[in-house]
């Protein structure tokens, strides 16, 4: 009957109207973000070692563990270098290979003595390659970092 396909028609428009008014389209929110570390615990000597991650100048992947370098110093990590980078602040730390995570305030410099070669030196002279992927990447950090 007409009065049936009226109130079929006044039902779909209600829920068409709320199906629209929800949160479902509109922009989709940001991923959270991971809590930024300011500090790694390391386990050491039946002990536990506890590093500002400021003091921190490098971090590479060893198998399944992980290098960080502070000074002259060599601290294994049970983490991998994607987990670690992922706590880290991105605004700090920059994926320069898929081996090396670097600390920004201890580059110095991206050096390319050859076309497609580039490596980044640290204040204290350690030289890191940096792959061709992530040139372009390490090079816009270091100068947002820079200021």
């Amino acid at each position: 009957s007409a009065a049936s396909d009226v109130y079929k028609r006044q039902e779909m428009s209600r829920k068409l109207s709320g199906l629209l008014s929800t949160d479902a389209l509109s922009a989709p929110q940001p991923l959270a973000q991971p809590d930024i570390v300011q500090r790694l615990v390391i386990a050491n000597n039946g002990g536990h070692l506890i590093i500002e991650v400021s003091e921190v100048e490098w971090i590479e992947a060893e198998d399944y563990y992980a290098a960080v370098h502070i000074g002259r110093r060599r601290h294994l990590i049970r983490e991998s270098l994607t987990s670690l980078e992922a706590r880290l602040d991105p605004s700090q730390f920059v994926r320069i290979h898929r081996s090396a995570l670097v600390n920004l305030a201890h580059a110095r410099e991206i050096r390319s003595p050859l076309i497609g070669q580039a490596t980044l030196v640290l204040r204290d002279g350690t030289q890191l390659p940096l792959s061709r992927r992530r040139r372009a990447q390490a090079a816009a950090a270091i100068r947002r970092f820079a200021g």
